[in-house]
């Protein structure tokens, strides 16, 4: 009896667990530095930008930094907060989420498929190398984070016919 209660104790920690490695997401959605490498500048253009694109559209492009994956590879932990954040419109499914865990060195850019004509596989391949790999690598959060994300905003709206702003 005592190994079956300890069983179904321990089962029943482990969700919160899982559920812990997860963020929640700041108050400015469209830019979260957990890993802290962006400065106040960046954070307020991706954020303003962000803000006009789903204000114009609907569509949401939100950034995410993160010390590290810990155990867990990049595409599950993406697709995982992505969906967690329930980012996009839930009809549309017009989000995209860029996660660079920092000390890991990995990027990813995770297009829900309302979005993935607009920005299929090979060019977010293409943003990463052309615009944002080449900042990283150098440490330059600011630039290649930036770069990335007003790249991908510029391919969506594109795809929906509207000019912004903040871009």
């Amino acid at each position: 009896i005592f190994t079956i209660t300890f069983l179904i104790m321990l089962l029943s920690i482990l969700p919160v667990y899982a559920e812990g490695k997860y963020p929640d997401p700041t108050d400015t959605f469209f830019v979260n530095d957990f890993a802290g490498v962006l400065d106040t500048e960046t954070e307020n253009q991706i954020s303003a930008i962000g803000k006009e694109l789903e204000l114009k559209t609907g569509a949401q492009v939100v950034l995410v930094t993160i010390p590290t994956l810990g155990d867990e590879d990049i595409e599950s932990y993406a697709n995982e907060l992505f969906n967690k954040w329930e980012i996009g419109q839930k009809d549309k499914d017009n989000g995209i989420l860029i996660l660079n865990a920092v000390n890991d060195r990995n990027l990813r850019i995770e297009v829900g498929y309302g979005l993935e004509g607009a920005v299929p596989d090979i060019k977010t391949a293409e943003i990463r190398e052309k615009y944002m790999n080449p900042y990283l690598k150098e440490g330059n959060y600011d630039q290649g984070l930036y770069n990335g994300y007003t790249a991908i905003i510029k391919e969506i709206a594109n795809e929906y016919g509207i000019s912004l702003d903040d871009s």
